[in-house]
């Protein structure tokens, strides 16, 4: 949308335009955690949408992919640095700080209360209330049989859980009458007259096959032969950890993100385990380490989602990331009108052995500095 203005997508039977009428275009993205650049479609994309912004602030405790495209970055504290509640399964946890704040970190409550005290409005932000005294209020509001202080002592409290096995529409099953679907009819529908209304090419009122964008019967499939799967990696979870420099002894490959290639298409290319390759097509490219394994088929490749960013140029449109990102490869285009969700499985690509010399994945902490 930021890249297309002024422009109208839709979404579920409803259209969105951008700029919202009477509103300029947005210029300034303000961001909370979470490395977007990095867990977004189409990294290349997004490069070009921040392109077009004034300014761009991030808040993070880390030195992230998105954190380091910044013009402002806020640091913010660990959970080590401040006490806060959390859930963790059935149990109700008290995090205790336990350190100080680092440098010049702040918590992320600190940081809007001192910004709304300049713009004039820290009473309506805060409401009056401390850090400490929000806790409270937020603990009140779960009704557990334990005092606060008691809480804070113990550390945590156990939730009752309710473990009896769930059965998907077990109701509707027993008696579909008294206990309808949330669907127009109540039952369960193959043709929806909701869907068939909104007239979508791309969203028929029937389940049905679709061609996808890009795919191994493609024409497309002639230049870019392998189709690119990505999954959640055990060693960190998403993007999270990628910079523990203790983790890239499992995690990665010669220093790099692993990418899992069927012998038959190893030997095609003459690549064996360890080698650096590149991966790529005409959203982006990407070095990876060779996984040469049976336990992808032919013609298919894996990459871990998650691995940070780290372009061999910074700043340049289509650099070559050494980090491995597969988002590199993804394409930011949605499902489809209907829903709109990610095609981050949709994916072809080409690999070929690298002979650049490009240095590995650099994010994690350099030891004894």
């Amino acid at each position: 949308m930021i890249l297309n203005a002024p422009i109208t997508v839709q979404h579920n039977g409803k259209a969105y335009p951008y700029p919202q009428p009477g509103k300029s275009e947005v210029k300034l993205i303000y961001w909370l955690g979470g490395s977007t650049l990095n867990q977004h479609d189409e990294i290349n994309k997004n490069l070009l949408a921040f392109q077009k912004m004034e300014t761009i602030i991030v808040q993070d405790s880390w030195w992230t992919p998105m954190a380091r495209h910044a013009d402002i970055v806020l640091p913010i504290n660990t959970l080590l640095e401040r006490d806060d509640i959390t859930r963790v399964w059935r149990y109700v946890v008290y995090q205790h700080q336990i350190i100080e704040p680092l440098g010049e970190s702040k918590s992320d409550y600190e940081v809007f209360t001192a910004l709304s005290a300049r713009l004039g409005f820290q009473d309506k932000f805060t409401m009056g209330l401390t850090a400490d005294q929000w806790l409270r209020k937020i603990y009140a509001t779960a009704k557990i049989p334990m005092t606060y202080e008691r809480f804070k002592d113990v550390g945590y409290y156990e939730l009752t859980i309710d473990e009896t096995p769930f059965v998907g529409f077990a109701a509707f099953r027993k008696d579909p009458a008294a206990n309808p679907l949330g669907t127009p009819s109540g039952k369960l529908e193959i043709y929806s007259a909701s869907i068939a209304k909104y007239g979508y090419a791309d969203s028929p009122p029937t389940p049905q096959w679709m061609e996808p964008f890009e795919w191994l019967g493609s024409p497309k499939a002639a230049t870019y032969p392998l189709h690119l799967i990505t999954k959640h990696p055990i060693w960190r979870r998403h993007s999270s950890y990628d910079n523990v420099l203790e983790l890239h002894k499992d995690s990665k490959v010669n220093g790099y993100e692993p990418v899992f290639i069927n012998p038959q298409d190893a030997a095609a290319r003459a690549i064996s385990t360890g080698d650096v390759v590149r991966v790529y097509n005409d959203r982006g490219q990407l070095l990876a380490g060779a996984m040469v394994s049976g336990h992808v088929r032919p013609r298919v490749v894996l990459i871990h989602e998650g691995a940070w960013y780290c372009p061999a140029t910074p700043g340049q449109i289509g650099a070559l990331d050494r980090g491995g990102c597969a988002n590199n490869l993804t394409s930011q285009r949605g499902s489809s009108q209907l829903i709109q969700g990610p095609v981050a499985n949709t994916n072809l690509v080409q690999i070929e052995k690298h002979f650049g010399g490009e240095r590995p994945n650099d994010w994690a902490p350099i030891q004894g500095t």
